[in-house]
């Protein structure tokens, strides 16, 4: 796949963990609307759309995370660990959407996109760690 341009839609472009404690401000900044909506039982729909700015950031960090480890395309992002992080989110959507009440399903979801940072965090930190020894090593 070749390069992406800087105007390629947000989906069409490489993502990797970004800077801990800015993706850490990402995470309170998903969490606290939809705790908040929880609390206060507002309708699930404005939860969500008072996630819109967080989610923003969130995918703005994951650019800035693929470019730091020169990733220039989504192609360059393991296929397992794209696999992984579907399947987790399909299936907290679907016991969220099935199990919990309406006003907790913006939880859900911001448990799953913490937890998929949390593992792809750890995946990369893996990935980085083998792919700087063996450029040690030679």
């Amino acid at each position: 796949m070749a390069d992406v341009n800087p105007v390629s839609p947000w989906w069409m472009r490489p993502s990797a963990p970004g800077p801990l404690k800015a993706t850490l401000g990402a995470h309170a900044a998903l969490l606290l609307p939809v705790a908040l909506g929880a609390a206060l039982d507002w309708p699930w729909w404005l939860a969500f759309v008072l996630l819109i700015p967080g989610l923003a950031l969130h995918t703005r960090l994951g650019l800035l995370g693929a470019q730091a480890r020169g990733l220039r395309s989504p192609s360059e992002t393991p296929r397992a660990l794209k696999l992984v992080m579907g399947a987790w989110g399909a299936a907290v959507g679907a016991i969220a959407a099935n199990v919990l009440d309406e006003r907790y399903i913006g939880l859900a979801v911001v448990v799953a996109v913490v937890s998929a940072d949390l593992a792809a965090r750890l995946w990369w930190r893996h990935h980085d760690g083998v792919r700087l020894a063996g450029s040690q090593g030679a």
